[in-house]
């Protein structure tokens, strides 16, 4: 009998706290272990613990290029890039000869690496394609309790409802965001419906790629003020065919994002997180919750245990 796939679970994890860091790869390898999920992340260059913990855990890492902070520091710095980008953005138009692929590496390095992490993650998975399933995560807020992959189907792409309290079109960030980036009427077109979180999609690497390029076309239109969350509420709301999304609610069972949830939506026993009587693979925006995020510090401390992680 053949053997099945690998899992992946791809993350950016750039300008991170240690202890986030530790906390999100510890929980992530407790329970998808090496033998049936890759676990590969986007960084920058970083300290000798933060290595030394990805070659123990088995989690390799993939070094990206993006100076966003430098160059939004520097108004100097800002105006040539902008000056850069528009430049190849009618290059691009004129179709010129390979302008279109310097346009869309030169955005990546130049935006916000929450957004460039899209560019990034397309291209990895367009030479690492051999995964049965994909978990694109954020990872300064996100820890494992179970084996997310079990849980859904890779043939579509599976996103994950936030709390009905930030539905757009109601007075709260996500529909500031939304408006700001793509304007009123097409606010009007997703009016009501849950805010779907860009923090943590799951597919097929074909669904993935396939998701990741339309993100990239849409990031690449609104360079100047893109917000990947809106851009990832509309493709799923207003461009994707419906057959190909799977909207799981926040109390579905699979990812829970406590950002904006009422406390008594879950509840907590022997330090793991229940929804409806089963533990959830996947908590997101712990950190909002004090006495979850105390809860979650202590039960993957890493320092009393792993002195010589310390070091930096």
């Amino acid at each position: 009998m053949p053997t099945r796939s690998k899992d992946l679970i791809l993350s950016l994890a750039t300008n991170l706290d240690f202890n986030d860091y530790a906390r999100f790869l510890k929980s992530a390898r407790r329970y998808c272990p090496a033998e049936t999920t890759d676990i590969v992340l986007l960084v920058e260059p970083m300290e000798a613990r933060y290595i030394e913990l990805a070659e123990q855990l088995q989690v390799k890492l993939i070094p990206i290029a993006n100076f966003s902070r430098v160059i939004h520091h520097s108004i100097v710095l800002k105006l040539a890039y902008r000056i850069w980008l528009l430049l190849l953005q009618i290059g691009t138009k004129l179709k010129l000869k390979g302008f279109a692929q310097i346009r869309r590496d030169a955005t990546a390095a130049w935006i916000h690496p929450i957004c460039s992490r899209h560019f990034f993650g397309r291209d990895f998975l367009s030479v690492n394609p051999n995964y049965r399933c994909v978990l694109l995560s954020d990872s300064r807020d996100v820890v494992f309790q179970d084996n997310p992959f079990e849980f859904v189907s890779s043939n579509v792409l599976n996103v994950f409802a936030e709390d009905p309290a930030l539905a757009l079109g109601k007075k709260n960030l996500e529909t500031e965001w939304f408006k700001d980036v793509f304007g009123a009427k097409l606010l009007r077109r997703v009016a009501g419906k849950l805010t779907v979180c860009c923090g943590t999609t799951m597919g097929s690497p074909k669904v993935i790629l396939s998701y990741l390029n339309l993100m990239e076309q849409e990031i690449l239109n609104h360079y100047t003020d893109v917000v990947d969350q809106s851009v990832h509420n509309k493709l799923v709301y207003l461009d994707l065919p419906k057959d190909r999304v799977k909207i799981h609610s926040n109390t579905a069972g699979v990812v829970l994002t406590l950002g904006e949830l009422p406390e008594d939506a879950y509840e907590i026993l022997n330090q793991q997180v229940y929804v409806k009587g089963q533990v959830v693979p996947v908590l997101h925006q712990y950190d909002r919750v004090p006495a979850l995020k105390s809860m979650l510090e202590k039960l993957y401390d890493v320092t009393p245990a792993h002195p010589a992680l310390s070091r930096s």
